[in-house]
């Protein structure tokens, strides 16, 4: 062994290995060895994370197409019963003088009779002004 330290040790392992560059190409075969079993399990859990997202994307995107799907079917059933209401109160012929469609006299329905009228009462605001003293 020589005066150069660990420069000497690199010379005697390179020439065993059968030179420098088969020296290197060990080297990045024993790393590769070592790195692979990590990236292959790093692989696994993203892969793994990736199909779980993507899993719960496609059935959120199913959900949303099928309520779409129903409101849009209940639109066009809606508009329909509003046609057949239409048409029948136009060819509707009453008794009585108004010209209202019988579902607009049907009564209200409960809960709703009670909510304020639209119409403007006779009172102005400072009719009750004179009371107070």
């Amino acid at each position: 062994m020589g005066n150069l330290g660990r420069y000497q040790e690199i010379i005697e392992l390179a020439k065993s290995a059968g030179g420098v560059d088969a020296m290197i190409e060990q080297i990045k075969r024993g790393a590769v060895a070592e790195a692979a079993p990590k990236l292959v399990g790093i692989t696994l859990v993203v892969g793994a994370a990736i199909g779980a997202c993507a899993t719960t994307g496609v059935s959120r995107v199913k959900q949303a197409a099928n309520h779409r799907r129903e409101v849009q079917h209940k639109a066009q059933l809606a508009e329909k019963d509003l046609r057949l209401v239409a048409r029948d109160g136009a060819n509707e012929t009453e008794d009585d003088d108004s010209n209202e469609p019988s579902a607009l006299k049907e009564p209200a329905p409960e809960g709703l009779a009670d909510l304020p009228n639209d119409k403007p009462s006779a009172r102005m605001e400072g009719d009750d002004d004179a009371d107070r003293a």
